[in-house]
């Protein structure tokens, strides 16, 4: 498979996917729904708790209260509110009492998470206090009611207040929604939206929103702390004389709400905080409501849900489709992700709730995607990079040239460089072949035709040139394309492989000499100046190659070395480069068609030692 067809199919998928997470996201299954809101709420969390508010109060029945009962039981001095508070239910006129201190103390107006659906069991007086008080204070008053389903029929009806408490009371419903985990994170308001309207039912506020001018624009609730967060007194604290001097002053112009947080009164409730009483659910709505912190989901239409999240995650893709490497196609899935967190944060303290899930797992799978596809890309590009460059150069300079795989890239598809281009050929090597042929010894000439070539090969790519081509027995080799050490260092290289090869020959002549073999001869021509390098030729063979000026004046060099009875010859410009490091021996001006005179150099060798070039493999 190709580079490019990958990246296609990968944006074209990740479109699809995003497109498809956006539908997703507008009628997500409840398991969906459940992770959303966990994530959200440990988000909640990680702000950690909130100033309690300061004009609310909870007088609670608690554990403190029932231990005061217990303490007084075996006193016969012991004061009467604590022989009332022995059992549960308490007698109602406790709650008289209570009522009647609390508004004495300045209280603004009381809500009781009770449910008073049946008449006292201590008789019609005990009814008629707490009545006598729900008449005098008239709406600064509420009471609570429940929706319920009546005997396992499986509809709902909303539970009556006992006739004996009066009526033209003021009520409100206590039910809430918990999660499928349990837990409590819904506004009250909310069961009167999805349970309560859709069912034709009576439609009461809620409790908290009896003690409000308006109904909750909220549709979760947003917690202040765990259990014991919000101002609380024990009930008991109200009826002792002693601590009711001491703690009255926490009453004034506030909102109080009174019901049962002891554990055996069975209205405890999960919360993110942990475990919470019933009351202390209904004391953060009715708080949420007075401060307007509670909490609201945006976008709150399943259409723009899709549309916020499908738009979001096309977003990093076009983004990750604009990066150049692996670590640039991963780091926008990486850094959207990071930047809706920090959205959603902000979002939290403003109040709006954001979807984290979807968007969250888009943008990680579209890095994952991203960073596959590219590391894939990359390896079959780094496989071609080799396969293209290993024929003409040494191992080490293709693992050189695969740690710029990009600029690899850009060199194949064409760039301008100055390079040093050597070109040596055989003389008389055609005269040979026709007398070796004529013996039908072909296959010996073969023979020391490759060994010759693999010397002069070893000699270019060991100091870091690359063979452009095979011409017959010529040979074209570059320096400085693909990798550049510097223009001296590259005309360097290339003088080093000329003397190298001169030497190689001689070494291979003494052999093929002492084995009765024809001795060879060959000259080489060098010269620098810029070349257009890039892969050139059909899509069926390309070939990395080098073109220009200075190409073909290498050439030219090479087929006068015969005439100018010099092995090694190069021109002014790249004698020029090299200075004083080269001992040459001034070959006068030629004239050379296309180029007009030109002065030319036989090389005899160096004049200062040459450090060894830091490419050689």
């Amino acid at each position: 498979m190709q580079p490019n067809s990958i990246d296609r199919w990968c944006w074209r998928l990740l479109i699809v996917f995003s497109v498809a997470l956006g539908g997703l996201a507008a009628w997500m299954p409840r398991t969906l729904q459940r992770t959303d809101r966990a994530l959200q709420q440990q988000l909640l969390l990680l702000q950690g708790t909130r100033p309690a508010p300061t004009d609310l109060l909870i007088v609670k029945i608690d554990d403190a209260s029932f231990d005061q009962a217990a303490f007084f039981s075996e006193d016969p001095q012991a004061p009467a509110w604590a022989r009332d508070l022995e059992g549960f239910p308490w007698p109602r006129a406790i709650y008289a009492q209570i009522i009647d201190r609390l508004f004495a103390a300045g209280a603004q107006a009381i809500a009781i998470d009770l449910l008073f659906v049946t008449p006292s069991t201590f008789g019609p007086v005990d009814d008629a206090a707490l009545a006598e008080r729900l008449q005098r204070y008239g709406d600064r008053i509420s009471l609570a009611t429940e929706y319920r389903e009546p005997d396992g029929s499986g509809g709902l009806s909303l539970g009556e207040l006992t006739e004996t408490l009066g009526s033209n009371l003021r009520v409100g419903y206590i039910n809430t929604l918990p999660a499928d985990d349990g837990q409590i994170l819904d506004h009250p308001a909310r069961y009167r939206e999805t349970v309560v309207a859709p069912l034709g039912l009576p439609v009461l506020p809620s409790l908290p929103e009896t003690l409000q001018k308006e109904r909750s624009p909220a549709r979760a609730l947003r917690y202040y702390g765990p259990q014991g967060h919000l101002a609380q007194i024990s009930a008991w604290q109200v009826l002792d004389d002693a601590e009711w001097r001491r703690v009255q002053g926490q009453v004034r112009d506030r909102l109080i709400l009174i019901g049962p947080t002891a554990a055996s009164l069975q209205d405890q409730h999960a919360t993110p905080w942990g475990i919470q009483s019933g009351v202390e659910i209904l004391a953060t709505a009715l708080a949420n409501d007075r401060d307007r912190s509670g909490l609201r989901f945006w976008p709150q239409s399943a259409p723009m849900r899709a549309l916020l999240t499908s738009l979001f995650l096309v977003a990093i893709v076009l983004v990750s489709r604009s990066g150049r490497s692996l670590r640039w196609q991963i780091a926008p899935a990486i850094a959207a992700a990071g930047l809706w967190m920090v959205v959603a944060w902000l979002s939290l303290l403003a109040g709006w709730v954001l979807p984290l899930l979807l968007p969250l797992v888009g943008s990680l799978a579209i890095g994952v995607s991203t960073g596959a596809a590219a590391y894939l890309r990359e390896g079959l590009e780094r496989r071609r990079l080799r396969q293209t460059f290993e024929r003409y150069v040494a191992p080490a300079v293709v693992a050189e040239i695969l740690q710029s795989p990009l600029e690899a890239q850009q060199l194949l598809r064409g760039q301008r460089r100055t390079v040093t281009i050597l070109f040596c050929d055989l003389r008389g090597f055609t005269a040979l072949t026709r007398d070796r042929a004529s013996l039908g010894d072909e296959e010996t000439l073969i023979s020391q035709l490759n060994e010759y070539l693999t010397a002069m090969v070893t000699e270019i790519t060991q100091v870091g040139g690359t063979i452009d081509k095979f011409i017959g027995d010529a040979v074209m080799a570059v320096f400085g394309s693909p990798l550049s050490q510097g223009e001296e260092a590259d005309a360097a290289a290339a003088i080093a492989a000329a003397l190298g090869m001169r030497q190689a020959l001689q070494t291979l002549n003494q052999r093929w000499q002492a084995e009765g073999r024809p001795v060879l001869d060959n000259g080489i021509g060098l010269h620098c100046g810029p070349v257009l390098a890039g892969n050139i030729g059909s899509p069926q063979r390309l070939e990395f190659t080098v073109m220009g000026d200075t190409v073909n004046l290498a050439s030219r060099l090479e087929s006068m070395t015969k005439e100018l009875k010099a092995p090694i010859v190069i021109s002014e410009a790249l004698q020029q480069v090299l200075g004083d490091r080269l001992q040459t021996r001034s070959l006068g001006r030629s004239a050379i068609r296309g180029y007009g005179e030109v002065a030319l150099y036989a090389v005899e060798g160096w004049a200062i030692a040459v450090p060894e070039n830091p490419r050689v493999s």
